[in-house]
């Protein structure tokens, strides 16, 4: 059924998180809630938000036990999780905090922010259907760390600094990074290493390789699509 399976797919999200720390206000409410899957449906979209906020903006272990505590203490007091000025939503500061991570340069992130951010952010491109079930994930950029070749024929240097490491520039692979194939042109990099047999299994991806070509217009465009589509998924 939909929600149960809504209920899941939440659950599957909080299970990348890079700590644990979310269980026990998730377990609470899976026990006191059980027979209202909506309401548990609708308890764990805002927990990941919340869970995936922390992770972004680094929260630090105190900061999520002590916010996941004051969730606990709600519950237990028979208070409204779904309030504004609730522990389970985020606060106006939290919610710049993140959009500015995102806005910025998401690679330069430490390893589990990025790649949570851009499978997440893949999912809801690929309306829920992808499947995560790779051995190895990585994350690449398209205009390569080292400005040279042909990529000197669209991206001045101001520009190449300016869009390299933001989420526009990003795309995922489901292999190792290969540091001589950052060398290659726009088209072959595409041909050679996005692609296997033609196709990739990332919607992320597979937008980049209907690209003609690769310039700061292109990534101005997709930054700002791909940034809406995350402020969209967390209600930012």
């Amino acid at each position: 059924d939909k929600i149960r399976n809504t209920v899941n797919r939440y659950l599957f999200w909080l299970n990348r998180i890079d700590n644990k720390d979310w269980i026990p206000p998730a377990m609470q409410v899976l026990k006191e809630k059980r027979d209202d899957l909506e309401y548990v449906e609708r308890f764990l979209k805002y927990l990941e938000r919340l869970a995936a906020g922390m992770l972004i903006w680094r929260a630090n272990v105190n900061e999520r036990i002590n916010r996941y505590g004051e969730i606990l203490n709600y519950l237990k007091d028979s208070g409204n999780l779904f309030a504004d000025d609730s522990p389970l939503m985020l606060k106006n500061e939290e919610r710049a905090r993140i959009k500015q991570k995102l806005a910025g340069d998401l690679y330069l992130e430490v390893p589990t922010v990025r790649l949570y951010v851009l499978l997440r952010l893949d999912e809801h491109l690929s309306d829920g259907k992808a499947k995560y079930e790779h051995n190895v994930i990585s994350v690449e950029h398209v205009l390569p760390q080292t400005l040279s070749g042909t990529w000197r024929e669209h991206f001045s240097e101001d520009e190449h600094q300016k869009y390299l490491h933001k989420l526009g520039n990003l795309v995922l692979l489901s292999r190792n990074k290969n540091s001589s194939a950052g060398n290659y042109g726009f088209q072959e990099k595409k041909d050679r290493y996005f692609t296997r047999n033609g196709t990739s299994s990332f919607a992320l991806t597979t937008q980049v390789i209907g690209e003609a070509e690769w310039t700061p217009e292109v990534v101005e465009r997709r930054q700002k699509v791909l940034l809406k589509h995350l402020l969209d998924i967390w209600e930012l």
